[in-house]
């Protein structure tokens, strides 16, 4: 079936079926995207604001959402700046397992609920997923991606300095390439190939425990608080964990890998300390002897004690 348009100037709502499986393509520019998955076979879609003049393309199985074209010429540069003009809210409800494609200029992502397959694409939006998981793509120029996977997750990401962070029960295929965004991946590793490059940017696995790690850095490292063992020298090291099933590649010029144990779970709180007991009280010290006491001794002579008077003493009358 050929595709049909029409435009949205304000804020309304329209479904579309597209089947359990269908296929949704959202491209616009800035503004708010959120997806959520359903159980149905149905699209719905609410435009929350009429600032961008949307278009709305339709065809069996399949439903693509972008900006209207109205009606004149323009150069790239032209699309470009009218993009970058357009802002849209839109919040959309897809079945679960539908394939979803959103690209964005600015804009931010957010889904929650869709184990499909995936392709998002942005130059500096953030991205989260939440409850997700299946196939997901990700290409992105500084937006930061954070994905929070309630099932398996095959993740394909590439970035230029955006930061990633992933967690899912089972990462079941990894390829990572960035160049100076950090990576934070938390989950067991399927057996099989992953790989993750680098060219400063560091990377930080947590939970792992049957990896083998090849890696070939210039002044990076590898490290684990994991029992381990470790063959080659640094630059060309293979770190292995375990049966070691899960086979990792690590490139990178100046980035660190480390493999960690996932976090522990909170130490419980101290018991209180005993009340420490009283120190007994010290004995007063013995006075000091008075000035007249002092003056008295001086004059006592040899023999008599201090501080007896001159007078007491029986010795003071007797004379060489």
């Amino acid at each position: 079936m050929s595709g049909t348009a029409g435009t949205a100037e304000q804020a309304v709502t329209f479904e579309y079926e597209i089947g359990p499986q269908g296929e949704l393509v959202v491209r616009v520019p800035d503004g708010e995207i959120s997806l959520r998955g359903t159980d149905g076979s149905r699209v719905s879609v609410h435009d929350l604001g009429p600032s961008a003049r949307l278009a709305i393309l339709r065809s069996d199985g399949r439903l693509e959402i972008g900006l209207a074209d109205e009606g004149r010429p323009e150069d790239g540069l032209a699309r470009w700046l009218r993009w970058g003009r357009a802002r849209a809210r839109l919040e959309i409800e897809v079945p679960h397992a539908a394939r979803v494609q959103v690209e964005v200029t600015t804009a931010t992502i957010r889904v929650v609920g869709l184990d499909g397959e995936q392709r998002y694409r942005t130059v500096s939006g953030e991205i989260d997923l939440l409850d997700s998981g299946g196939a997901v793509a990700v290409e992105g120029v500084s937006g930061d991606v954070a994905i929070a996977a309630r099932g398996p997750l095959a993740l394909h990401a590439r970035t230029v300095s955006g930061d990633l962070r992933a967690s899912a029960p089972l990462l079941r295929d990894v390829q990572v390439n960035t160049m100076s965004g950090d990576l934070r991946l938390e989950g067991q590793l399927a057996a099989g190939d992953h790989r993750i490059e680098t060219v400063s940017g560091d990377a930080v696995l947590l939970g792992p425990t049957n990896l083998a790690v090849a890696a070939s850095t210039i002044s990076g490292g590898v490290a684990t608080d994991l029992a381990h063992h470790v063959d080659g020298a640094r630059g060309r090291q293979r770190l292995v964990i375990g049966d070691g099933a899960a086979h990792l590649f690590f490139r990178s010029m100046s980035g660190d890998l480390d493999v960690l144990r996932r976090a522990a779970e909170p130490m419980p709180p101290a018991p209180p300390t005993a009340p420490v007991a009283p120190t007994a009280p010290v004995a007063p010290a013995v006075p000091v002897a008075r000035a007249r006491d002092l003056s008295a001794a001086r004059r006592s002579p040899a023999g008599c004690a201090w501080p007896t008077p001159a007078r007491a003493c029986p010795a003071a009358g007797r004379t060489g």
